[in-house]
């Protein structure tokens, strides 16, 4: 937007960080002033604060939940006429009662939302009522279409994408293998910025397991969350395979949606780790995750992963002599 133009503000509620950045940049790309917020006590006063024209809702927030953050906003002067889009986890049919009746522009689904439908929800949201009526968002049995009036957006969800990121790592092909495989070093480096592994339980063979823990760095009360690692291909220095899965402590499998996960979160999902020495102390990094079910996801995951890659990077290069 140039100097002339209106500042358009959104404002983000959405607890999962990487989502909300992916969601941030793209609108800001379109010319929307973006804010974020993770719980709801913090977005209610954001939203009081900055009178945004849209407000992104998702419905699973901490401290205050979405639908109680619409009922505040619909029972204040400042928030009664802000415009609402909620995305959630959630089947409309599973949310709480009432969101249309107070006052929303749509409901929309994660898992089957795409960026580039998010970004044309938003546009058709945001133009002049004398240009566009309000987006509704129905679903039918079959698929998820988005109704506006000049288009129709088929959201059935897409075949299954794969991320593949490749590192270049300062190391001996022998240490970039030992940080995959060492539980020690596992600890130090594994989860996105802002994270920690309090736990690594490495069992690093065809037909073992590994369960990994993640817990915020923010306090040491914030829970634990883990996930497990079912080795399938182990080619030493050279190889990874495993099938991924969010557990318990134990590594029993876990219903992705009972931590909070959209329901197509992938389960039993695959990933590769190649690792190639192109020099004496230099290797190659290639990991792959398998079948995304939405680019949102993958984008997503690919935040996470690439921070996570980068204090791999940063361990490694601690251990240079």
């Amino acid at each position: 937007m140039d100097q002339t133009q209106k500042v358009v503000k959104v404002v983000i509620v959405e607890d999962n960080a990487s989502l909300a950045e992916i969601y941030k940049i793209r609108l800001e790309l379109l010319g929307y002033t973006c804010f974020a917020a993770y719980d709801g006590e913090v977005a209610l006063k954001l939203i009081e604060q900055e009178l945004p024209s849209l407000v992104l809702l998702d419905l699973m927030v901490p401290k205050i939940a979405g639908d109680q953050i619409l009922a505040t906003m619909r029972a204040s002067e400042w928030g009664k006429n802000i415009k609402v889009l909620i995305i959630s986890n959630l089947n409309e049919a599973e949310a709480p009662a009432g969101l249309r009746e107070r006052g929303i522009e749509g409901y929309a689904v994660k898992a089957n939302l795409s960026n580039d439908q998010l970004d044309r929800l938003v546009d058709t949201i945001l133009k002049p009522a004398n240009q566009m009526e309000a987006v509704d968002l129905e679903a039918t049995t079959e698929t998820r279409v988005v109704h506006t009036p000049l288009s129709e957006l088929n959201t059935t969800p897409a075949a299954p994408i794969d991320l593949v990121i490749t590192r270049v790592l300062q190391a001996p092909v022998s240490r970039v293998w030992a940080a995959w495989t060492d539980p020690t070093n596992i600890s130090v480096w594994w989860g996105p910025a802002g994270y920690n592994c309090p736990q690594a339980n490495c069992n690093v063979y065809e037909g073992g397991l590994s369960v990994i823990g993640l817990q915020s760095a923010s306090s040491v009360d914030a829970p634990i969350t883990y996930g497990s690692l079912a080795y399938t291909i182990i080619e030493a220095n050279q190889r990874l395979e495993f099938i991924h899965n969010v557990c318990d402590a134990n590594g029993k499998k876990l219903d992705p949606a009972s931590l909070g996960l959209p329901a197509t979160f992938p389960q039993s999902q695959r990933h590769e780790i190649v690792f190639k020495s192109i020099a004496i102390d230099t290797t190659e990094l290639t990991v792959i995750e398998h079948g995304w079910p939405t680019e949102a996801m993958r984008e997503s995951s690919r935040l996470g992963l690439e921070q996570c890659l980068d204090k791999l990077q940063n361990f490694i290069a601690s251990q240079q002599v």
